[in-house]
């Protein structure tokens, strides 16, 4: 139980995060570290692919058996393809022969949304790395209206006049868009991102530019997505200086409106722009978050005594409430 309190597991629960599979076996050794071929007890999806390492790991034994999904590899049969995705579409995630059939992009199924051509030399960071740039932070952000996957694979996206500015990804995993989700496009960015953009930073849907820039015309501009090999234009936007002020440009509504300035938008509430996210700050569809239980360090005082578990000794306090399981009294 020790260990359980300081690698935050569930000392009540024997399965701490729900996923069907006992602590002690997600975590073989016990030391409450996940090492190499275990999964973590504190998320129900380890390898963040969509499906549950419960369900992967069927009989809940912590060994990868003969039919199974691997819950430590988003990938189990390496023919990259997700195996949530393969499940889906009706393949087989344990068979790299057996791939999905993923319908492309096309003006019935994806939109350009979003545009970020001159960020704010004050409030521009767009891709949250910490450091302001006008050129790593501009974006493109695209989002599925369908309701299947569409695969964005080798497909491009062009800046008109200049050419090639960044190619969708077809490897370690191809770059497929969930319904109604977004994927975005930074210039660059420097060290490491600090936020979730909607579900894209969780779907693995935002890219830097492979090209090492995007180079949008502050002005007047045209943005296309184009097949691969960029000899069809399947999506174009033309833009003029309305993207001159600081800000993204943004469809409003999401999806369906027509182009305005991302503050002209009666929800943006003051935002200057929205990269993976609805106007408003919103994901584009709903997802359940896993919460951790939280455990506060405080120094413990003789005159209070906090509501909740805690322990003086060590100077732990765990917040009263329903914390996936934990209920202190």
């Amino acid at each position: 139980d020790q260990n359980e309190t300081w690698t935050e597991t569930n000392p009540a629960r024997v399965d701490s995060d729900g996923d069907g599979i006992n602590d002690g076996v997600e975590d073989a050794d016990q030391d409450g570290v996940v090492d190499t071929g275990e999964t973590d007890p504190r998320n129900p999806d380890t390898d963040g692919d969509g499906l549950s390492d419960g369900v992967e790991d069927a009989d809940q034994d912590g060994v990868v058996d003969t039919g199974e999904t691997d819950p430590r590899s988003t990938d189990t049969d390496g023919d990259c393809y997700k195996d949530n995705i393969e499940l889906d579409m009706g393949s087989l995630p344990t068979n790299g022969g057996s791939t999905p059939d993923v319908p492309t992009p096309s003006a019935s199924n994806m939109v350009i949304n979003e545009i970020h051509a001159k960020p704010d030399v004050v409030e521009g960071d767009a891709n949250g790395d910490g450091v302001l740039d006008i050129y790593d932070d501009e974006f493109i952000e695209l989002v599925n209206i369908s309701n299947v996957y569409v695969d964005l694979s080798d497909y491009e996206l062009h800046d008109v006049g200049v050419g090639l500015r960044h190619i969708f990804s077809d490897s370690p995993l191809r770059t497929i868009v969930p319904p109604g989700e977004a994927v975005v496009v930074f210039g660059d960015w420097t060290g490491t991102l600090s936020g979730t953009f909607g579900n894209a930073m969780a779907n693995g849907l935002v890219f830097k530019a492979s090209t090492g820039t995007l180079g949008l015309n502050n002005s007047g501009d045209i943005v296309d997505l184009k097949d691969s090999g960029g000899s069809t234009t399947i999506l174009s936007q033309d833009y003029g200086s309305e993207a001159n002020h600081d800000q993204s440009i943004t469809l409003y509504p999401d999806k369906t409106g027509t182009f305005v300035k991302h503050l002209d938008a009666p929800s943006s509430g003051g935002r200057r722009f929205s990269p993976g996210t609805m106007v408003n700050g919103d994901p584009f569809t709903t997802t359940i978050s896993w919460i951790f239980p939280i455990r506060i360090n405080f120094q413990p005082s003789s005159s209070v005594t906090p509501p909740g578990y805690n322990n003086d000794t060590a100077g732990e306090y765990l917040t009263s409430g329903n914390h996936y399981g934990w209920l202190p009294q």
